[in-house]
């Protein structure tokens, strides 16, 4: 396989993740949309772990783990960018 078409399949996988990504995020923001239309003020704050019911607190923990593994992603995205712009200036001479 040519560098070029490994780079074209890194890339379209890369797309795709970022597709996926968005479509799991709009899945989570429109039932996250539940609880803006079945708000009970007698029930507690807007916001408040009290005044959701079990489907919204699983939406809602559901929400805040996939900000946490998107967080997780950009970090390792950010340390393999690194590291391929250390290795870049400094390339690696193979003797022998």
């Amino acid at each position: 396989m040519k560098k070029r078409d490994n780079f074209f399949l890194w890339l379209c996988l890369g797309i795709l993740i970022v597709f996926i990504d968005f479509a799991i995020y709009i899945a989570l923001g429109v039932a996250m949309m539940a609880y803006d239309d079945f708000y009970d003020p007698s029930k507690g704050e807007y916001g408040s772990w009290e005044s959701m019911d079990a489907f919204d607190k699983k939406v809602y923990a559901s929400l805040m783990l996939w900000n946490f593994l998107n967080l997780i992603g950009i970090i390792f995205l950010e340390y393999k960018l690194f590291r391929f712009i250390k290795n870049w200036k400094n390339p690696v001479k193979i003797t022998g």
